[in-house]
């Protein structure tokens, strides 16, 4: 879209085009959102129970509990091999803030958006000084990538709840290891536009199938109370990520090149991959046990 408007009509109507949903969004947001789920018309009488039941009683059990059908499929082999077992609750910030598993799975997210915040950043710029593409082509390129985040993000989970009964490492370290592969493949990668775009788009699924994971993995370690900020550990961390890679991208073609830039990316999702062999797949809690 991008594209299209600044050959159209030029870089400052892409500021004028993409104001309108944001005071579109903010009108509709005021009138739909209550201050408190009971003041809202959306949320049904389970879910308000739920969401004001105390912490520790019991009741429903946790949202990270599968879907309540017994586990048909032997994954014996596999969960031995992402380390599934169950272990205690976090119930406290201290044991949050202590948790490897917490942070481990916050490093990880670190590297891999990072992979992401370059793709966004710095992959136009890419295109038009490297491969010499139109103004139009490289819109179309660029925005390739996110039509397979799109795609990945939708197959992780689906694969993660429907096929693998709840089990969230996985695709994170599938996710994680694919991710690395897809960069030492873009290192040569072809100049024509529809097969970089190809690469690109299958980068962005391969990228993106472990996304949706890693802000669910910490509901089968935290209780209800201690969620929040085990998920914000993980999302801060993976944020911090995402603004120091493009710098350091940066750092690096002032010095080097695009090829160290791939390199660097390839070797980051792989310690990725190494900090998610190092954390536990908690087995969810349910509300009998």
């Amino acid at each position: 879209l991008c594209a299209v408007i600044i050959s159209v009509w030029g870089w400052r109507e892409v500021f004028y085009f993409f104001a309108v949903p944001g005071i579109l969004l903010s009108i509709a947001w005021y009138f739909m959102v209550a201050d408190h789920p009971s003041r809202s018309r959306f949320v049904n009488q389970a879910e308000l129970d739920y969401i004001s039941e105390p912490a520790g009683t019991g009741g429903t059990g946790t949202a990270a509990s599968n879907t309540g059908r017994p586990e048909v499929r032997s994954f014996a082999r596999l969960d031995a091999f992402i380390r599934r077992r169950e272990i205690p609750q976090l119930e406290t910030r201290r044991q949050v803030f202590g948790s490897w598993q917490i942070w481990g799975s916050a490093l990880s997210y670190c590297f891999q958006l990072g992979v992401s915040s370059v793709l966004l950043a710095w992959i136009p710029t890419y295109l038009m000084t490297v491969k010499g593409f139109s103004v139009m082509n490289m819109g179309l390129v660029s925005a390739a990538p996110w039509v397979g985040a799109v795609l990945g993000n939708l197959l992780g989970g689906y694969c993660s709840d429907r096929l693998l009964a709840g089990r969230r490492k996985p695709g994170m370290l599938l996710s994680a290891l694919g991710t690395s592969v897809m960069m030492y493949l873009l290192i040569n990668s072809p100049a024509d536009p529809l097969a970089y775009g190809l690469l690109l788009m299958a980068t962005g699924v391969v990228l993106s199938l472990g996304f949706s994971s890693y802000m669910v993995y910490p509901m089968a370690l935290a209780s209800k109370q201690t969620f929040p900020i085990a998920n914000a550990i993980v999302n801060m961390v993976g944020q911090l990520g995402a603004a120091a890679t493009p710098f350091l991208t940066g750092l690096l073609l002032d010095s080097y090149g695009w090829s160290y830039v791939f390199s660097y990316l390839a070797i980051g999702s792989f310690v990725s991959f190494v900090l998610l062999l190092t954390i536990i797949e908690p087995v969810p809690r349910t509300a009998e046990s």
